[in-house]
Parts: C-alpha cells; sequence; structure tokens
C-alpha cells in the first residue's frame, strides 16, 4: 500500500499542504492544526480546481497541476499534465506525468474522452452514435461531406472504426 506524503504547495508554503493523493489541506499556522479543504467539481472537463488565499487575494488551481509541480517540478516548457488512467479526478502522483499535449491528446483518444466530443453526443466518442432505426451503431468521419464508416452491433467495434479512420 502507498503511503500518502505531504508537501507544502510552492508559493503558499505557509498556508497549504497537498498530498501525494491529491488532498489538499490549510495549516493553522498559531497552533499547527489542519484542515482538509474541498475542492472544486464544477468544471466542465472534469478536472478538481481549489481557490488558495495568499495576501487577501484568491487564486483558482488546477489540482493536477499543484501536485506534479510540488513532488516532480515545474511545468517543463512545451508540456502539460497527463492522467494516465484518463480520469481527470484522479490525481494521484502515481497517475500523473509532464507530457506533450500530443501524448495527453493520444491519451483522451485512448479513454475516449474527446475534447470536442460535442454535449449533444450522447456516446462519448466523437463520430460514433446510435442509430435507433437500425438498432446499430453507425461511425463516421468529417462533416459536410460526412464519410460513413458502417453499422455496427456494438460500439467498441464502431470506436475502432472511428479510430481507424482518424489515423
Amino acid at each position: 500500500m502507498i503511503k500518502e506524503e505531504w508537501r507544502p504547495i510552492i508559493g503558499f508554503e505557509e498556508h497549504y499542504e497537498i498530498s501525494s493523493f491529491g488532498r489538499i489541506q490549510t495549516i493553522k499556522s498559531r497552533w499547527k492544526t489542519y484542515r482538509l479543504m474541498k475542492l472544486d467539481t464544477s468544471c466542465k472537463k472534469g478536472h478538481l480546481a481549489i481557490k488558495l488565499m495568499k495576501n487577501g487575494k484568491s487564486s483558482r488551481h488546477w489540482v493536477h497541476r499543484l501536485v506534479l509541480q510540488t513532488f516532480v517540478g515545474p511545468c517543463p516548457e512545451g508540456m502539460e499534465c497527463r492522467h494516465f488512467d484518463g480520469d481527470p479526478t484522479n490525481n494521484q502522483l502515481s497517475n500523473l506525468i509532464w507530457g506533450t499535449p500530443k501524448d495527453n491528446w493520444a491519451d483522451r483518444r485512448k479513454h475516449g474522452r474527446h475534447i470536442w466530443t460535442p454535449r449533444t453526443n450522447t456516446s462519448g466518442m466523437r463520430g460514433v452514435s446510435f442509430d435507433k432505426k437500425r438498432n446499430k451503431w453507425h461511425a463516421y468521419i468529417g462533416y459536410a461531406p460526412r464519410t460513413n464508416l458502417g453499422w455496427f452491433s456494438d460500439f467498441e467495434t464502431a470506436c475502432k472504426a472511428r479510430l481507424e479512420a482518424e489515423n
């Protein structure tokens, strides 16, 4: 079992600590007491955020970035945070790494979390929808003109056809 490790958040050392599990606590300096903070879950993409106060001003921060900055170091130029399992709420250090935008995009495709999937898409995979008349999954690519990739009896096969057409 992995042990949770706590470290001060860079830039907020006297007031906040973050754990290797992605939890954040305030430090009350007078008695050195700690209190876990509630994370903001309102982001549309599912990432967790937190508001931190310093000198009377609050600022919003992504928890996954704070974990990597605290335990790994600053974000290298041209890199961004990747979640290995595709779950943007899993901010454990073991699930995070700095990577290129290309790596991150490949992760999103791998986990079916395309950033440009329309809100009206109920399948969760861009270019795959369920055709009620045929009772099959329809895979397609493009928009005006749209290229039909076929109708499939199961969702996974339709997704595979869509991903192959993208490459």
